[in-house]
C-alpha cells in the first residue's frame, strides 16, 4: 500500500492532497516511529512518502508538532525532508 500511495502521489499530487484530508500523516508518523520496520525497506518507503506528501502539501500545526514531540525522530525527518527535495 505504501508503495502504491508513493508512486501514484508522486504523478499525481491529488494523492497527496487526500492523504491530508484523511490525516493519513499521523498513521504514518506512527509507522515510521514503530521499531519493528526500523531499517526496512518498508522504513524507507514510508520515510519517503512522509518526506512527498510534507513537501508537496503544506503540514498542519497539529502534523508539526508530532514531529517536534520526537527530537530524534524530528532531525530524521528534516534530514529527509532536505535530501528530498
Amino acid at each position: 500500500m505504501a508503495a502504491f500511495l508513493l508512486f501514484d502521489g508522486r504523478s499525481e499530487e491529488d494523492t497527496f492532497q487526500m492523504m491530508q484530508q484523511e490525516s493519513v500523516f499521523a498513521r504514518l508518523l506512527e509507522l515510521v516511529k514503530s521499531p519493528e520496520y526500523d531499517g526496512t525497506s518498508l522504513h524507507r518507503m514510508l520515510l519517503e512518502l512522509l518526506c512527498d506528501m510534507s513537501r508537496i502539501q503544506q503540514l498542519s500545526l497539529d502534523d508539526m508538532s508530532m514531529i517536534q514531540s520526537s527530537p530524534t525522530r524530528q532531525q530524521e525527518l528534516m534530514t529527509r525532508h532536505r535530501d528530498c527535495g
